[in-house]
């Protein structure tokens, strides 16, 4: 009863230390919604860079992801920046990770897009937000950098403003690499509509390090074993609204929104800040199609089929043969191997976005693995020996190691023979020497 009684504290003890709540700090938060409506931003921790008038402000609006108060910037004349230096409640001290998310939403006036539509020598980009310190600075931009980006629409991309990582950055940059995403195939973002942002860094002053991107809750960027920061690499503040539309400068006149900017070490924060959800998206992706099915081999049939469309984003696709489903794929393409030989399978895809909305199911397409050859006889090159008599050696079936061929089995028996008769040769020798 003693230690039935001592493991249950100790158990008790150890589950309070790991979820003790103390242990998951929020660094910085700021939602707007105790602020006076029409208000400037509090100083602090809105602290005007440059000019005072670069201090956005609070105001009431119905369509604020995050309560009914958002933090607003009318940008009515050229400007560079409105560039504010936000101190952090708590300075990040421990070396973990850490995550930046907020709600944002670009209004244009007059209908002129902030940033130009996209080709490969287009420069047209926002230092919309960043952290940064003695040794650390990473920085969230939005517009347009060499993307190709669609008639009114723009995206968002990473930088560290430091020397880190010369060989994953493309134009000082690090760009979508995820869930199909690329440079050139950008998450398209839209004017008038609320987004959100959720970029991670695990602080590392050696390669093992890494930084994660999600836009409106699908992940576009992630990068693993890289350097995050240099020695110290301490943190001293957020940085919001620098340098607009570089490198020209020519920015339009428009409106910025943001809402609910957080600053934590903990995921569940960002789960539990919605920033992850889908704004209320309820339609699904459109149905994948042109679904064909081709076998490669007697155990592989690979699937391709054209993308779906989706009015925020295509997370992946379901893959289903014979009517279960049985994994998941990224991309509009999969290989189905440890298939049966000589056998027929029915597959259909369906696409799935990060709402959870599914799509209907394809068309369906089949394929029949080829015959199993069961490698009992051997032609071509790939034997070392062919023909006539002879113990030579071939490749097995799958290429791995030799396997033995026409008078093998006798050669082995001759080899087990021969080393009897010198094992006996070797004692009898003995015996005589005595």
């Amino acid at each position: 009863m003693h230690i039935k009684v001592k493991s249950i504290i100790i158990t008790l003890l150890f589950l309070f230390v790991a979820y003790n709540p103390a242990h998951a700090t929020i660094y910085f938060y700021f939602d707007a919604e105790n602020c006076t409506n029409g208000s400037l931003l509090p100083i602090p921790p809105w602290n005007p860079y440059y000019d005072p008038r670069d201090r956005g402000k609070c105001n009431s609006d119905a369509t604020a992801p995050n309560g009914t108060k958002i933090m607003q910037w009318d940008v009515l004349t050229t400007v560079e920046a409105n560039l504010n230096s936000i101190p952090f409640d708590t300075v990040p001290t421990a070396q973990t990770t850490y995550y930046f998310a907020f709600f944002f939403r670009f209004d244009r006036i007059n209908g002129i897009d902030i940033w130009p539509e996209g080709a490969p020598d287009v420069e047209s980009f926002d230092k919309a937000a960043e952290f940064r310190g003695n040794g650390v600075r990473w920085i969230v931009n939005f517009g347009e950098r060499g993307m190709g980006n669609q008639d009114h629409r723009f995206s968002v991309f990473i930088t560290d403003g430091l020397p880190l990582n010369p060989q994953i950055k493309v134009w000082d940059s690090y760009y979508q690499n995820y869930n199909g995403y690329s440079r050139y195939n950008s998450i398209q973002l839209e004017y008038e509509k609320w987004h959100s942002i959720v970029f991670k860094m695990r602080w590392a002053i050696d390669n093992t390090g890494e930084i994660g991107l999600w836009v409106d809750g699908i992940k576009v960027l992630e990068h693993n074993n890289i350097t995050t920061a240099l020695s110290p690499g301490t943190f001293e503040r957020l940085g919001w609204n620098g340098t607009y539309a570089q490198p020209a400068y020519n920015i339009p006149p428009q409106v910025r929104k943001f809402d609910a900017i957080i600053f934590t070490d903990t995921w569940q924060d960002i789960v539990d800040g919605g920033y992850l959800g889908s704004g209320g998206d309820t339609q699904a992706p459109t149905v994948p199609a042109g679904l064909s099915a081709q076998a490669i081999s007697s155990s592989q049939i690979n699937l391709s089929w054209t993308a779906s469309t989706d009015n925020v984003g295509v997370s992946g696709y379901r893959i289903y043969r014979d009517g279960a489903l049985i994994d998941t794929s990224a991309t509009s393409s999969y290989s189905n191997t440890g298939l049966s030989a000589s056998t027929t399978y029915i597959y259909t895809v369906s696409a799935y976005d990060a709402a959870n909305n599914i799509s209907t199911q394809s068309n369906s397409a089949s394929a029949t693995t080829a015959a199993d050859t069961g490698g009992n006889t051997s032609s071509g090159g790939d034997a070392s020996a062919s023909g006539g008599g002879g113990c030579g050696f071939v490749k097995d079936d799958n290429g791995k190691g030799p396997r033995a061929k026409g008078e093998g089995l006798l050669f082995i028996i001759m080899l087990i023979i021969s080393l009897i008769v010198i094992v006996v040769l070797r004692r009898a020798t003995k015996i005589n020497h005595i």
